[in-house]
């Protein structure tokens, strides 16, 4: 993870892409965050922003506070949760890719766990944020499901300047998130193995 984030700086792309058509982040949810590199990143560049850290696994929360801690940074929450659809009980599941701790995924259950889905409505209402300049997801294929619910996506996605998903497609097909993020007025760029959206009236000439 660190040679991915801090060596390659696989997002420098997205921040790039940030600076040319002049958007600033002054507040992000980083959906996927696993131990917190992404969010350092990020915080790096936009250092006043508020940050949101969506995880569902215990120890990498744990690692998010360490590297939050130890670059003393300020405005940054841990929730750990998975972000869904609608706020249900979740279960981590182990059967994707390798299991390890940057694959894990999540599923929803019928019965009450100590792991919660919560909506990105929920999210903006706990935090009394009016809009989020990004959304970043790394979610493991839970993306489809984000997606693909259009009752809920259309409660918050015009309240989203920026989104940057790593798109699995072993789940939903890139072409079918542009496809949906294109439907919702934004403008789509592809950069490595990241799909990101900016909403059309921000897009600079």
């Amino acid at each position: 993870v660190f040679q991915q984030l801090i060596i390659e700086e696989e997002y420098q792309g997205v921040v790039d892409l940030l600076t040319k058509h002049n958007i600033n982040v002054n507040s992000m949810i980083d959906a996927g965050a696993n131990i917190g590199l992404s969010t350092v990143f990020f915080k790096n560049f936009y250092p006043s922003s508020t940050v949101i850290c969506v995880e569902p696994d215990d120890d990498n929360c744990l690692m998010i506070d360490k590297h939050i801690k130890m670059s003393n940074f300020t405005d940054v929450y841990i929730e750990k949760v998975g972000l869904w659809d609608s706020n249900s009980f979740l279960t981590i599941v182990k059967d994707f890719r390798d299991g390890a701790k940057w694959s894990l995924r999540v599923e929803a259950v019928d019965y009450e766990t100590n792991l919660k889905g919560v909506s990105v409505n929920y999210l903006l209402n706990k935090y009394n944020l009016k809009e989020i300049d990004l959304l970043k997801i790394d979610i493991e294929g839970s993306e489809k499901i984000l997606l693909e619910n259009k009752d809920n996506l259309k409660e918050y996605i015009g309240l989203i300047k920026v989104v940057c998903i790593e798109v699995h497609e072993e789940f939903i097909a890139t072409s079918k998130v542009i496809s949906i993020l294109e439907k919702h007025n934004f403008s789509c760029f592809r950069l490595l193995d990241l799909t990101i959206g900016i909403r059309k009236d921000l897009i600079q000439n």
